[in-house]
């Protein structure tokens, strides 16, 4: 997952009733300390504050869910996306794009402190991921918008963390986790958020008293109920466009190729065939006719000039204290040895008998007779 997600709902009170599930509503500590708002920053969102967003980044403020005292729902708050640890030095300024993603295969070694009692839930509408593509012979990234047709909010796992700085100043943050794609989009990218399936999941992963080897299992690919994606416009890009078009349908520049097809992988599309990329063009899971409904817009043709290098990263978060070394092997191939060759004789055309054991005398050779 490469970062951008998109969440327009008015309010955080919107998303819980599109999350469909009971939740209260919890004041940021910042206003129960300053009585009020946090205190104004020109650079940043106040801690307590949520706006809606075309497309967000790292370091952008989102609603997510946690759970709530014991016999009461669960709890909706505002935090900002990007994991800070509590236990980060007070006097350091936070990096948010250094734990915005969890990968799952890591959370034991990584996250131990958080995964049994840290757990929450992340709200968003859907999210953005970039293909690599060869485009009339240069090398591009195309961006795409993928989502679900049947969820208004896709309900991805996280985990969610709180800071102070050295004022008291307090800070809570979340990052998302993220497993191996599912068939349908092993094509666009090796890494997609982890999706919960179901109310009884949501209630599940929030439920602290289940230690994380009873809800790990909802750690993984989502496929129920299918994702739709298509290309959308190079222009999100850039960190801070939100135009209302971030999500419009877009149709690429013919004679475009996937790099995964030029190395003649195959793709799956939406219908479950498999296909060649190169036999058929299948950028989307959309057609054309889908477009047009899910959007009003008129799409747009991306133009063949190469957008901004847009890095996509996964990365793997700082680990608990005491706890940072990672481990890895190697596997070497050992060349096989190559199979001794062995020649076979030479076959000798046969020869007749008289001509073979003729004798010639010296003397006949010469033509001289000794008496």
């Amino acid at each position: 997952m490469c970062g951008r997600g998109r969440q327009t709902a008015p309010s955080a009170q919107a998303v819980a009733q599109a999350l469909q599930i009971p939740v209260v509503f919890q004041a940021h500590p910042q206003q129960q300390q300053h009585g009020g708002g946090a205190p104004e920053d020109d650079a940043e969102e106040e801690d307590d504050e949520y706006s809606p967003f075309n497309q967000g980044a790292p370091g952008r403020n989102a609603p997510i869910v946690v759970e709530g005292p014991a016999a009461s729902p669960a709890v909706m708050k505002i935090a900002r996306w990007g994991l800070v640890p509590s236990y980060q030095s007070p006097a350091t300024p936070p990096d948010h794009w250094r734990m915005f993603n969890a990968r799952d295969d890591n959370l034991v070694n990584v996250h131990a402190r958080l995964i049994n009692s840290k757990r929450c839930v992340v709200p968003l509408e859907g999210f953005f991921e970039w293909e690599n593509r060869i485009e009339l012979g240069k090398k591009r990234k195309v961006p795409y918008y993928v989502s679900s047709p049947s969820l208004p909010q896709l309900p991805m796992a996280g985990l969610w963390d709180t800071w102070k700085d050295v004022s008291g100043r307090v800070m809570d943050s979340f990052t998302i986790i993220t497993v191996s794609p599912s068939e349908d989009l092993k094509w666009l990218h090796d890494r997609m958020p982890a999706i919960l399936r179901s109310e009884e999941e949501i209630r599940m992963w929030l439920d602290e008293s289940l230690p994380f080897t009873k809800v790990k299992h909802l750690v993984r690919p989502y496929i129920v109920g299918g994702l739709k994606w298509w290309p959308v416009t190079d222009s999100i890009g850039k960190l801070g466009y939100q135009g209302d078009d971030c999500i419009t349908p877009v149709e690429l520049v013919k004679g475009t190729k996937s790099i995964t097809t030029f190395f003649g992988s195959k793709k799956k599309e939406e219908g479950g065939s498999l296909v060649v990329e190169s036999q058929k063009q299948s950028t989307s899971s959309v057609t054309e006719s889908e477009m047009k409904t899910n959007q009003s817009t008129p799409t747009k043709m991306i133009k063949s000039q190469p957008a901004a290098d847009e890095t996509c990263v996964d990365l793997t978060e700082e680990a608990d204290k005491g706890n940072e070394a990672r481990t890895g092997s190697s596997t070497m191939m050992k060349p096989s040895a190559s199979p001794k060759t062995r020649l076979s004789p030479v076959k000798r055309s046969p020869v007749k008998d008289d001509d073979a054991r003729k004798k010639v005398k010296l003397t006949d050779f010469f033509g001289t007779k000794r008496g």
